[in-house]
């Protein structure tokens, strides 16, 4: 048994040096078993559940601060606008996206899609504020957004229920492109003008129809299907 020169602790007899100090042990008496391991580990490490636990405390400490303290300056400084609700839906966004499946452990897909939707609304909710404008959100944003949300969820739906080839995949992305930019043009003529038309989509919806026909000759081309997968790695 060997103690420590400069505090006394006792060591183990595989210790190379003072826990404590971290003075080197030197006793020819009793040199240190190497062959032994240790009492206790080298290396502070934390389980995985708790280092996520530990990173979404921290970061959500963080993002809490600087929506208080922005608040707080915002509040002395009432002239230049409510620009802290910028700041803080920002905050929020960020936690809902990153933070929160840190602490979720269960998994649906389904839940995320409606979160992330009610994250970016509210984001873009508070441009509302800050600019006090609220007829874009509610006669474009939010149509469009929820337009998006329904095509996700769908999708979602359809990919869970039997494994796909990825041109079905791609001609579903292609339809969603297409009808979401219609509906965007008619969203964006009927707050603009009035009534709905549309102009710029026609483009969109014309290269989506192109990229439909091309996807849905892979799809059926089983050896052209095989030659794209090998060349491209899909």
């Amino acid at each position: 048994m060997s103690y420590c020169v400069n505090c006394g602790v006792e060591l183990d007899k595989t210790q190379r040096a003072c826990p404590l100090c971290n003075v080197v042990v030197i006793n020819p008496a009793c040199p240190p078993d190497t062959g032994s391991s240790p009492p206790f580990p080298q290396t502070m490490s934390l389980p995985k559940s708790s280092r996520r636990k530990y990173l979404a405390f921290v970061m959500t400490g963080v993002l809490t601060i600087t929506s208080l303290v922005c608040l707080l300056i915002n509040f002395l400084a009432l002239s230049s606008g409510p620009w802290s609700f910028f700041v803080c839906f920002s905050c929020a966004l960020f936690w809902l996206f990153f933070i929160l499946p840190l602490v979720v452990y269960r998994r649906t897909a389904y839940i995320y899609i409606l979160v992330d939707a009610a994250a970016i609304s509210l984001y873009l909710f508070s441009y509302t504020i800050t600019l006090n404008s609220h007829g874009w959100f509610m006669e474009i944003v939010l149509p469009s957004l929820a337009l998006i949300t329904v095509i996700s969820v769908v999708m979602t739906y359809w990919l869970n229920r039997n494994k796909r080839e990825w041109p079905d995949v791609c001609i579903f992305i292609t339809v969603s492109l297409g009808v979401t930019c219609v509906m965007v043009d008619l969203l964006l003529h009927a707050a603009l003008s009035g009534s709905p038309a549309v102009s710029f989509s026609i483009v969109g919806a014309a290269c989506a129809a192109a990229l439909i026909v091309f996807f849905a000759f892979i799809s059926r081309n089983r050896r052209f299907r095989e030659w794209i997968t090998r060349k491209t790695h899909v």
